[in-house]
């Protein structure tokens, strides 16, 4: 057990593009017939030592062993947790900041930030096939709404292809990261993005924003999620896709990615949905949106197909740079849950990707067309300028 943990640790730690939620570790809905062998004492025992440093307490063992999920799940679930990402906090007043010459745009991030930052600046790209699905969609002049913006990859790549006739929204709750997707903003120019700092869901308001310390991802819950208590909280606003968006006519795409609060957002987000018909890239977490919502997964798909959706799985390709205008291949389209949950459970992630194809759009997304973005989802880091050519507003 202790050596799978520590391979599987060693792919999430280094493959490119993969992240979670910062969660609580027993945040996983039930177990599917295609789970596994379930978790033993021991598989939890070695689990708790390698990962969080101490022997589990009673009520994690019984809660594990009783649950049904397999080693995979139960590792996956503790690598996500505050404890876990509290492990991997930097030294205090850390603030390592660096700005990366990627293709086509510059872009700033902290390298204390141990899942989005580092992988950018090691690898150049973060979710490749997603950021390929997304501009294979895009057109120069469209508007391209990203919430759960984290620091800007997505956003920034999509000011690109929307090119200055378009416009690019970005919603993102933590301050952290609104700061230094502010800087990317003003270092490349982009007049056609607009930071929204605050969160999105099913109604406005304030929630707890919480995030464990040296990553950038975070989630939001109400004020009875006292069993978050090792996070970081911050108190952030909240409004609805319909509430922030009544006044744009035109919406293309949105991107979610808001660690298995998906379903809260697209609630507070029917009128524009069936309105402005966008195409969608979510990320997709069973396990998180079952207990977020305590319902089925399928239910949660059931209603994006009634929404008029036809939905795919994006293949995860490994992490390898994906063309735009092969972003969507092989992927199969659906109305049918069912058969969306056999193409995430065959992809043997823990999350997917998903591309939701509006009904009454045109059909360029099974045309083969592309965007003007002609690069690949890869970007190249390079040098950066020296100090006179950057604005000196910017973090040094």
């Amino acid at each position: 057990m202790a050596s799978r943990l520590r391979a599987l640790l060693r792919r999430r730690r280094d493959a490119p593009g993969e992240h979670g939620a910062s969660g609580p570790p027993g945040a996983l809905g039930p177990p599917r017939p295609t789970d596994g062998e379930p978790a033993t004492a021991a598989d939890v025992t070695a689990a708790y030592r390698l990962l969080l440093g101490r022997e589990p307490d009673q009520a994690g063992l019984d809660m594990w062993v009783g649950s049904g999920h397999n080693p995979r799940h139960l590792a996956m679930a503790l690598m996500d947790s505050v404890e876990f990402q509290n492990t991997r906090r930097p030294a205090a007043g850390a603030d390592r900041l660096e700005l990366l010459a990627l293709d086509g745009f510059r872009m700033w991030v902290s390298l204390d930030d141990w899942n989005v930052g580092t992988t950018i600046a090691r690898n150049g790209t973060w979710e490749p096939r997603a950021t390929a699905a997304i501009a294979h969609l895009l057109r120069p002049g469209d508007t391209f709404v990203d919430i759960g913006a984290n620091v800007g990859w997505h956003a920034l790549n999509a000011a690109l292809a929307v090119g200055e006739s378009g416009a690019v929204y970005a919603f993102e709750p933590s301050r952290d990261n609104c700061g230094l997707l502010l800087a990317s903003i003003a270092e490349n120019g982009f007049a056609n993005v607009e930071l929204r700092a605050m969160a999105l869901g099913d109604r406005r308001g304030v929630l707890a924003l919480y995030s464990g310390a040296g990553g950038s991802n975070g989630t939001t819950q109400r004020y009875d999620a006292a069993e978050l208590g090792l996070a970081r909280r911050h108190i952030v606003a909240a409004s609805t896709l319909d509430a922030e968006l009544a006044d744009v006519e035109q919406v293309d795409v949105v991107k979610i990615d808001v660690e298995g609060s998906e379903a809260a957002v697209l609630a507070g987000g029917v009128a524009t949905l069936r309105r402005r018909r966008p195409h969608l890239v979510l990320e997709f977490t069973p396990d998180e949106i079952e207990a977020r919502t305590g319902e089925p997964a399928e239910r949660f798909l059931a209603e994006i197909a009634g929404l008029g959706y036809r939905i795919g799985v994006l293949d995860p390709a490994d992490g390898a740079p994906v063309e735009p205008g092969t972003a969507l291949d092989g992927v199969r389209f659906t109305r049918d849950p069912a058969r969306v949950l056999a193409d995430h459970a065959a992809s043997g992630r823990f999350y997917s990707d998903l591309v939701c194809l509006a009904d009454g759009r045109d059909q360029r997304a099974a045309a083969g067309q592309t965007t003007r973005l002609s690069r690949t989802s890869a970007g190249t880091v390079g040098p950066i300028p020296p100090a006179s050519t950057r604005n000196p507003s910017m973090p040094p």
